[in-house]
C-alpha cells in the first residue's frame, strides 16, 4: 500500500510526488501514457527528438527548488542572445534580445524612443501587479472572494481587477504594433486580451522582466530531470496504468481502481488529470461536481524539417488584423488569418537537429472544439514560404490539432490551458488544490489552482502536496509513527547543533528549524515539539520557527504571531542575541505586511534590536552570526524608512564584508555589494559578487533563499555590457 497515489505524471504530478516523497511518504505515480511529461511531450522523427509542448521556460527557480529537495543541481538553462523576432503584415520587423534591457533596445531601434518608453511604463505597472498577485493569487492558497475583499486598496489598484488587459494596453501604449505584441501574451493562457483581466499582463512582465529561458537539450529535459529527482526520493512510476475510478469510502478517497480491474489502496490521492475528470467521471456519481467556466483556446501544432538558416530562437508572424483572430476564436470559429508562432529548438534550447536540416516548431491558436483540418499544415507552410522563413524543400514531419489533443487528454475537450481567463472571477472558479467536499483528494495541474503554464503547474503540484502532507499529519497514528521514524532518521543525518545536555525535543526542534526550506512542515513540527518545554532557549527557537512559518504562509496574522513569540523570547531570555535577531526580523516583516507607513514607524525598533543582537552575540564564543551581520548589511543598504532615517553605505559595506568573512554564502551581502558596485560602475566587483551567487548548486541549507537571490542577481547581470 502506498501513502500517496499520484494520478498523472505531468509536471504538476511529478512536482507533487517530489514534495510528498521529500516528506517521507511512500509515493506511487500512475501514468496512462507511455512516458511521463503530460503536455510537455516529445516525438522522435528520423532519430531526432522533437518537443511537442511548451517552448519557453519562465521562473526556473520554481523547478530548481523542486530539484533541491532531492539534492539535485539546478536546471541547465539557455539564454539566447537572438531571442524573439516579431514580423508584421506591413513589413515592420522588431528584433529583441534576451531580457528587459535588450527588449527595450530592440523596440527603440524599430519604433523609436517614444514607444520604447510606453512599453517600459506598461511593464513597470505589470511588475507592480505581479508583486501583489504572485503571493496572493499564484503561489499561495487558492484565492477566495474574501482574499480579494481583505486586500488593501493600494494592492487592488495595482492589479486593476475590473479592467480588461486590452483596456489597460490601450490606455498605456499608443503604438499599434506594440499593442499586438502585448495582447498576444493573453493567449499564453488561452484567452482573449479584450476579455481577460488586466492582471494577465503580468505574463509579459514574467517573460520580459524576470526572463524567459530555454532548457539545455530541449524542453523535455525538464520532465526527465523531475523524474530523476522523484526516483531519487524513492517514488515509483508506472506507465500505461490508466485509472478508471477513484475509490471513496465514508467520505474519503482510499485509492484508485485501474481499467485492468486492479485496486490500489492509499491514504490519499493527488490527481494530476484534468480537473473535470478528477471531479467528474473518476468519482462515484453522487460525489461528482460540474465545473463552471469557459474552456481556453486550443492550438494546432506542427514541426517542419527545413534547411538550416540563421534565425532567432522564437518568432511571431502577425496577420494584418490581429483582433480579427481574437474575434474568430471567441466566437468559436477557426481564425481565417491567424498569427503564427515559431520556435527554432537549435537556437532556443541548443537541441540537436539533423545533419543538414533543422526542425522548426509552428503553432496557431484554434477553438477548443475545432475539428482537425487536413489542409491547415499546408496553408502554414505556404505562408512561411511567402515570408521567406523556410526553404522550398521544407516538409512536414509531425502535426497535432485540437481533436488529437482531446483524444490524448480526455475531459479537456481539446482546451490547451484549462479554463479561459475571461473574467476577474476566473481565479475563484478554478478548483482549489484541496477538494473541499472529499477528504483525501487533492488536485494539481493547469486546470486547478493556480492555472496553466509550466511554473504555475509545478506550483499547483507543490500546493496540493503541501495540503496533503498537512492533512495526513492530523490524527493518524500510523502517520505519527512514520513521522517519528522520519525525524529519528533526520536526527542522525543532520549535523549536531545542540549539546547532549539539551532536551531531546529542543535538540530535534533546532534541527527541524534548520531544515525549514527543504522540509515544508519543519517549522510547524518544531513548534509542536516545543509546546511543553519550559526552558528559555525553547522560546528562542520557537521565535525562529514562528518566523519561518510566517514567511512560508506570507499572511499578516502569522507575522503577528511570530512577533508575539519573539517578544516573549526576549522577555524570558534577555541575554540571547538570537532572540533579538528574530524580534527584529519579525517586527520588520509584520510592519511591512501593513504597509510603508507602519514600516517607517518600526524602523528604529528594528535597528535597535539588530544592534543589541550584535552586541550580545559579540560576547559569545562564536561571535556575531553571519545572519545578524547580513541583516545589518541589508538594513543600512535599504533601511526601513530610508532615505528618511538611517541608510548608510559605509556601515552597510562594513557589515557585508564581515558577513562574508563569517560565511562566504551570505547571499544578501553579495547582492548588496553587487548593487553597490553597479551604482558606482565597478563592473569587476559586480561580476565577482554575481559569480559568487551563481556558482555551484543551490545552497542546501536555504535553497529557496538562494534561488530568490539568483533571480534578483539575474536582473543585475542584464546591466553588464
Amino acid at each position: 500500500m502506498s501513502d500517496v497515489i499520484v494520478v498523472g505524471a505531468g509536471v504538476g504530478g511529478l512536482a507533487g510526488a517530489i514534495c510528498c516523497a521529500a516528506q517521507g511518504h511512500k509515493v506511487l505515480v500512475l501514468e496512462s501514457g507511455a512516458e511521463p511529461g503530460g503536455k510537455l511531450g516529445r516525438v522522435t522523427v528520423a532519430g531526432v527528438e522533437l518537443d511537442t509542448g511548451p517552448s519557453v521556460l519562465t521562473l526556473p527557480g520554481v523547478f530548481d527548488e523542486l530539484l533541491a529537495l532531492a539534492g539535485e543541481p539546478p536546471l541547465e538553462t539557455v539564454r539566447p542572445l537572438h531571442w524573439f523576432r516579431y514580423r508584421f503584415a506591413d513589413g515592420l520587423v522588431i528584433e529583441v534580445g534576451h531580457g528587459l534591457r535588450a527588449t527595450l533596445e530592440g523596440v527603440r531601434a524599430a519604433l523609436g524612443a517614444g514607444p520604447a518608453g510606453q512599453l517600459e511604463r506598461f511593464l513597470e505597472k505589470m511588475r507592480a501587479a505581479w508583486e501583489v498577485a504572485a503571493p496572493r493569487f499564484v503561489f499561495g492558497d487558492a484565492p477566495t472572494l474574501r482574499t480579494l475583499a481583505t486586500a488593501r486598496p493600494d494592492q487592488l489598484r495595482k492589479i486593476h481587477p475590473f479592467t480588461t488587459l486590452w483596456e489597460l494596453i490601450c490606455a498605456e501604449v499608443e503604438e499599434p504594433h506594440l499593442r499586438m505584441v502585448l495582447a498576444r501574451f493573453a493567449t499564453y493562457a488561452g484567452s482573449d486580451a479584450r476579455r481577460a483581466p488586466a492582471v494577465l499582463g503580468t505574463i509579459a512582465w514574467v517573460e520580459l522582466g524576470l526572463g524567459g529561458y530555454g532548457v539545455g537539450g530541449g524542453m523535455y529535459r525538464l520532465s526527465e530531470r523531475l523524474v530523476q529527482a522523484a526516483r531519487k526520493l524513492g517514488v515509483e512510476l508506472r506507465s500505461g496504468a490508466r485509472v478508471a475510478q477513484i475509490r471513496v469510502e465514508r467520505g474519503r478517497a482510499t485509492g484508485v481502481q485501474l481499467e485492468s480491474g486492479a485496486f490500489l489502496p492509499s491514504d490519499a490521492v493527488l490527481c494530476n488529470s484534468e480537473a473535470r475528470a478528477a471531479l467528474g467521471s473518476l468519482l462515484p456519481k453522487p460525489l461528482r461536481r460540474t465545473l463552471s467556466g469557459e474552456p481556453s483556446f486550443s492550438g494546432r501544432c506542427l514541426v517542419l524539417r527545413t534547411e538550416r538558416a540563421e534565425r532567432p530562437a522564437h518568432e511571431v508572424i502577425f496577420p494584418s488584423r490581429y483582433l480579427g483572430e481574437l474575434e474568430d476564436l471567441s466566437a468559436g470559429r477557426e481564425p481565417r488569418d491567424p498569427a503564427i508562432y515559431l520556435c527554432a529548438p537549435e537556437q532556443a534550447h541548443l537541441a540537436p537537429g539533423w545533419d543538414q536540416d533543422e526542425p522548426l516548431f509552428a503553432m496557431t491558436n484554434a477553438p477548443a472544439g475545432a475539428a482537425d483540418d487536413p489542409g491547415w499544415a499546408e496553408r502554414v507552410r505556404v505562408t512561411l514560404l511567402e515570408r521567406r522563413v523556410i526553404a522550398p524543400s521544407a516538409r512536414l514531419v509531425w502535426q497535432r490539432g485540437p481533436g488529437a489533443l482531446a483524444a490524448r487528454f480526455p475531459e479537456s475537450g481539446g482546451a490547451l490551458y484549462g479554463l479561459a481567463s475571461h473574467s476577474w472571477r476566473t481565479a475563484f472558479q478554478r478548483p482549489a488544490n484541496r477538494v473541499p467536499h472529499l477528504r483525501g483528494l487533492y488536485l494539481a495541474g493547469g486546470s486547478a489552482h493556480p492555472g496553466a503554464g509550466l511554473p504555475l503547474v509545478a506550483a499547483s503540484g507543490k500546493r496540493a502536496a503541501l495540503a496533503l502532507c498537512q492533512d495526513l499529519g492530523k490524527g493518524h497514528l500510523g502517520k505519527r509513527l512514520t513521522a517519528a521514524v522520519g525525524l529519528a532518521l533526520l536526527l542522525l543525518a543532520l549535523p549536531a547543533r545542540a549539546s547532549p545536555s539539551r532536551s531531546g525535543n529542543l535538540a530535534l526542534a533546532m534541527r527541524m528549524v534548520a531544515r525549514t526550506e527543504v522540509e515544508p512542515a519543519a517549522a510547524r513540527t518544531a513548534l509542536n515539539l516545543l509546546r511543553d518545554d519550559p526552558e528559555p532557549e525553547a522560546r528562542v527557537v520557537e521565535a525562529e520557527a514562528a518566523f519561518h512559518l510566517a514567511v512560508e504562509r506570507d499572511q499578516h496574522s502569522f507575522f503577528v504571531e511570530a512577533l508575539r513569540r519573539s517578544r516573549l523570547a526576549v522577555e524570558v531570555a534577555p541575554r540571547s542575541g538570537a532572540a533579538r535577531l528574530w524580534l527584529a526580523l519579525s517586527l520588520a516583516r509584520e510592519a511591512s505586511s501593513r504597509g510603508l507607513l507602519a514600516l517607517l514607524f518600526a524602523a528604529q525598533e528594528v535597528r535597535s534590536a539588530l544592534l543589541e543582537s550584535a552586541a550580545l552575540e559579540a560576547d559569545s564564543p562564536t561571535g556575531v552570526s553571519a545572519l545578524t551581520l547580513s541583516a545589518l548589511c541589508g538594513l543600512y543598504h535599504r533601511a526601513p524608512g530610508s532615505p528618511f532615517s538611517f541608510g548608510d553605505d559605509e556601515l552597510s559595506s562594513g557589515y557585508c564584508q564581515r558577513a562574508l568573512e563569517k560565511d562566504p554564502r551570505s547571499w544578501e551581502a553579495h547582492q548588496v555589494l553587487a548593487e553597490r558596485a553597479l551604482t558606482r560602475g565597478d563592473l569587476v566587483v559586480l561580476r565577482e559578487h554575481l559569480d559568487a551567487i551563481f556558482s555551484g548548486p543551490l545552497d542546501p541549507r536555504a535553497p529557496l533563499t538562494h534561488a530568490r537571490y539568483r533571480r534578483e542577481a539575474s536582473l543585475l547581470r542584464e546591466a553588464l555590457p
